[in-house]
């Protein structure tokens, strides 16, 4: 489960500094830069993600489980970081932005989960 969790965390890192990269901006590290734009994702997601069992070894070996289970956590603890992300930083996204940043995660966390169930199962 520890390479679920580990996973899950690169690639919201990895979404924020692409992110980051893309717009250009940064003038520190590149890397503590994404993680503080990840956080709200990061907190958002390790906070639904367990309560929809995503962590339990049976969901993380299953394909069907995994299928179904990821989107829907996806949804709200995505919801939940675009909602922190809005109130640390006292102002709201544009709505491109939010679809971007839910749908990109959507399809890479339920590909890497998909992943590991098949290599698990």
């Amino acid at each position: 489960m520890a390479a679920a969790a580990a996973g899950d965390a690169l690639l919201l890192l990895g979404f924020a500094a692409l992110g980051r990269a893309s717009h250009h901006e940064g003038q520190g590290s590149a890397v503590v830069e994404a993680a503080i734009v990840a956080l709200p994702f990061l907190a958002g997601w390790f906070i639904v993600a367990p309560l929809c069992g995503l962590f339990r070894a049976n969901v993380v070996r299953s394909r069907p489980a995994v299928a179904r289970r990821v989107p829907a956590a996806w949804l709200i603890g995505g919801s939940l970081g675009l909602l922190l992300r809005s109130t640390i930083q006292h102002r709201t996204t544009p709505p491109s932005f939010d679809a971007i940043a839910l749908g990109f995660n959507l399809v890479t966390l339920t590909a890497w989960r998909l992943l590991i169930a098949s290599v698990r199962a």
